[in-house]
């Protein structure tokens, strides 16, 4: 039985608004035949151990399909819609999403034959390389910490590594790190892009945004 697999977070609804917001976390989406012309679709958190039963949808072959949401710019999220029930998921890959709405659609019409599993990866999210864990060795600096703190309100204590590991922990960290990641692959953070002194092409993806952060740091330390 065939099955794809993709890189991907998940947004769901705001309430009753037309609002998608972000998870916390990272994840992966599998979609896979389980025969009598059922797919399965489960989306398990690179944090969690198991996925849960909220994360698990069973389609028939030809009641769902996948498309990009319009009003996202650069249409870079993507809603998979039962056309049985009122069922709506929303996913955000990182890469450009042609080929992740034609596989996702090839697997929901049953049509899909691969050799073999097809996976297909997403890039870098801020919150791949601003972990907790990655960050834990840079809270050790005290200037770090000093110039961190320097940035943050008055109310949130930041002078031991124990302080901000707590803020990096939290969920309104987290929340921040996947709304500017989605932020920077849909090219909404140009202004903030040009201010930091970064060429524009550092405003088109989380990746690219790094990869112009590298350079520049490594032009500072030859200087």
């Amino acid at each position: 039985m065939s099955q794809l697999q993709f890189k991907a977070g998940r947004l769901f609804r705001d309430g009753s608004t037309n609002w998608v917001r972000p998870d916390l976390r990272s994840g992966t989406c599998f979609l896979k035949s389980i025969g009598s012309g059922a797919v399965r679709l489960r989306w398990v958190a690179d944090s969690a151990g198991e996925g849960d039963e909220s994360n698990e949808f069973v389609f028939f072959a030809g009641d769902a399909s996948a498309s990009r949401v319009s009003q996202s710019p650069r249409h870079h999220v993507i809603v998979i819609k039962s056309k049985s029930t009122s069922t709506r998921l929303f996913f955000w890959p990182q890469e450009p999403l042609e080929r992740i709405e034609d596989l996702i659609n090839r697997q929901l019409e049953g049509a899909a034959d691969y050799d073999d599993d097809e996976v297909y990866q997403q890039g870098l999210a801020l919150g791949d390389v601003l972990s907790a864990e990655n960050v834990a060795a840079v809270l050790l600096d005290a200037d770090v910490r000093r110039g961190l703190g320097e940035t943050l309100p008055k109310e949130i204590p930041s002078e031991s590594p124990r302080d901000l590991d707590r803020v990096v922990r939290s969920p309104q960290f987290r929340q921040a790190l996947a709304a500017l990641s989605l932020a920077l692959d849909e090219g909404q953070l140009a202004g903030v892009v040009a201010q930091l002194g970064l060429e524009p092409r550092a405003g088109s993806s989380v990746a690219a945004f790094l990869e112009a952060v590298a350079e520049q740091m490594e032009m500072e330390m030859e200087e």
